[in-house]
């Protein structure tokens, strides 16, 4: 029989927390790891504009967030294959 746990660390709610960590943490590596799990995290449903506020700010202020996350972030032009498929676009995204 096989099972599947669906057992989350680190939810949405967690990101001022994950950012903070960012800031306080001094290893390159590190904050790598952060970043990715801030990616893994955020769902355009579920953040509020408080967060996103802080993550853009985060981003301004950790190149290594706004690397893994800077796909993210780019616009998406009216008229454009992403605007006219967001749902096949936004599943490569994410």
């Amino acid at each position: 029989m096989d099972t599947v746990f669906k057992l989350k660390l680190v939810e949405c709610e967690d990101l001022l927390w994950l950012l903070e960590l960012l800031n306080d943490e001094t290893s390159d590596e590190t904050k790598e790891s952060v970043a990715h799990v801030v990616r893994r995290i955020i769902r355009p449903d579920s953040i509020s504009a408080i967060e996103v506020d802080a993550l853009l700010a985060a981003v301004k202020d950790h190149e290594i967030l706004d690397r893994v996350l800077g796909d993210l972030l780019k616009p998406i032009e009216i008229g454009s294959e992403q605007a006219e498929n967001p749902g096949k676009y936004l599943k490569h995204r994410l």
